[in-house]
């Protein structure tokens, strides 16, 4: 039983990056807000478009505010762990006290059939709490990627008022499609930089 609980909320802890690059490269790629390419001419026009890309990798292992979803998260992660390694240290317990009673003919039959039942009781409720907690922590974290991903959303909207980029693609190791890019159309810096001063004025 220990082990089951243990690797539930070990895994849970441990894909909580992979969750949230999952996330963001599914707004990415459905909304076209953060594309990877390199500059090139419309062919149907034949006006220059004007065309940046964004590492999303730098942008998470960076962004202040990813730092934190990620403390966050695996604190209560932690703090989960720890309370049902207690309820099942006390449940195991109270299995030992209850063998030793029977090893030691010192219970009766009617009183040992109550205590079993009152045991699985327990352990059933020690499975529900388990559950509960497994779902308590995918909604945190489905909320903490959509804030996430609003925040890159709005973010960009508002960057590029000024900036007036056609394309702004998005380039990382785990799922990028380009072929070539040239360094000079790289702005994550500049990204990083205004998503963390507006963190720490905001925060």
């Amino acid at each position: 039983m220990e082990k089951k609980v243990n690797t539930l909320i070990g895994i849970n802890v441990l894909l909580v990056i992979a969750v949230i690059v999952l996330f963001v490269l599914q707004f990415s790629n459905g909304k076209g807000t953060i594309q990877t390419e390199d500059a090139e001419k419309d062919l149907s026009t034949g006006q220059n478009l004007k065309v940046a890309y964004v590492n999303t990798d730098s942008v998470l292992s960076k962004y202040k505010l990813v730092e934190v979803m990620e403390a966050k998260l695996q604190g209560e992660g932690e703090a989960m762990q720890k309370e049902l390694q207690r309820r099942q240290q006390q449940l195991a317990q109270k299995y030992q006290q209850y063998q030793q009673r029977v090893k030691n003919n010192s219970i009766s039959v009617e009183e040992a059939k109550r205590v079993e039942q009152e045991l699985k009781r327990e352990e059933e409720n020690l499975y529900k709490l388990q559950q509960e907690y497994s779902q308590q922590y995918a909604n945190q974290t489905r909320g903490m990627n959509k804030e996430l991903v609003d925040t890159l959303r709005n973010f960009l909207d508002r960057y590029n008022r000024s900036s007036r980029f056609d394309y702004i693609l998005a380039k990382s190791t785990t799922n990028n499609n380009i072929l070539y890019s040239n360094d000079s159309l790289n702005i994550t810096s500049k990204i990083i930089n205004k998503l963390n001063e507006e963190y720490e004025k905001n925060k």
